[in-house]
């Protein structure tokens, strides 16, 4: 998990080139015991996308069922096996509690799944592989991992830690030089802000028992909030898209303080996050 707020916030930038609109979050219920859910919501424009397709296509040439054939497509691609494998992923004891498929209040198509866990301690929450599996080279593997992985969780006696690691290198800067964005005309930055109309990638962590005390920047009750990217929002202004290119590669400090000033992004970069239950 070395550089992961790197690698993450950079690939919420390459999803923007390499993949329709989705939506991603992860809200991670736990109780003071240490033991939880996993709410996983991974939906893509992709899916519907194919729907529409198979269901024009079957409509055009006189064939009944269109709709029940993009349902199977949907169906056979999120099997009772492939969450049972996603659970496994995430670690020992965790267990497929339910799942179901649809589209969410945008209308793309995925599922919601929810999984349980026993013991904080021992799970890794991941993330779909959101980017294209035809996109190919060592960056694009890098912001692929970075979306199956969020920090590190750590329990005891009522007490959450969640450790943020990042490895700040001044040699390691992002080249923005030749992003092609100061020729971009105003009017089309509007038109991939509608294009990205409720992209998002969210990672919070929710208390099934009250929580007493927390040192989280982003925290509303039981809920504390380590990612959450409006995509949308982010692209709205084009000063906004350009300082978040950058932003993987600045020092912790830096990173804080820049994302306090991007409307559309809401990230904790503390070393350390603390939820005392």
């Amino acid at each position: 998990m070395k550089n992961w707020l790197s690698k993450f916030t950079l690939a919420a930038v390459l999803l923007l080139g390499l993949t329709a609109c989705i939506e991603e979050r992860v809200v991670v219920k736990v109780k003071k015991d240490g033991s939880g859910f996993v709410e996983h919501y991974s939906y893509n424009s992709m899916e519907d996308a194919m729907s529409g397709f198979l269901s024009g296509l079957a409509d055009e040439q006189g064939v009944e069922g269109g709709a029940d054939a993009a349902e199977a497509k949907l169906k056979n691609e999120y099997d009772d096996q492939y969450f049972e494998d996603f659970a496994r992923e995430m670690g020992d004891g965790v267990t497929v509690k339910q799942y179901q498929l649809g589209s969410n209040e945008m209308g793309m198509r995925g599922y919601h799944a929810t999984y349980a866990f026993d013991d904080i301690n021992s799970i890794a929450v991941k993330m779909r592989e959101s980017l294209g599996d035809e996109e190919k080279g060592a960056e694009v593997a890098e912001q692929k991992d970075a979306l199956t992985q969020v920090p590190d969780f750590s329990m005891q006696d009522g007490v959450l830690k969640i450790r943020i690691p990042h490895e700040y290198d001044a040699n390691d800067q992002v080249n923005v030089s030749d992003d092609g964005m100061d020729d971009m005309p105003p009017q089309m930055l509007g038109m991939m802000a509608a294009m990205f109309q409720g992209m998002r990638i969210a990672i919070s962590i929710e208390g099934l028992d009250d929580i007493k005390s927390t040192n989280a920047i982003h925290h509303d009750g039981n809920t504390v909030v380590l990612t959450d990217f409006k995509m949308d929002k982010l692209m709205s202004n084009m000063d906004n898209l350009k300082k978040m290119q950058s932003f993987g590669s600045l020092p912790r400090e830096e990173m804080q303080a820049l994302s306090n000033q991007l409307d559309g992004m809401d990230i904790d970069l503390q070393e350390q996050i603390v939820i005392r239950f």
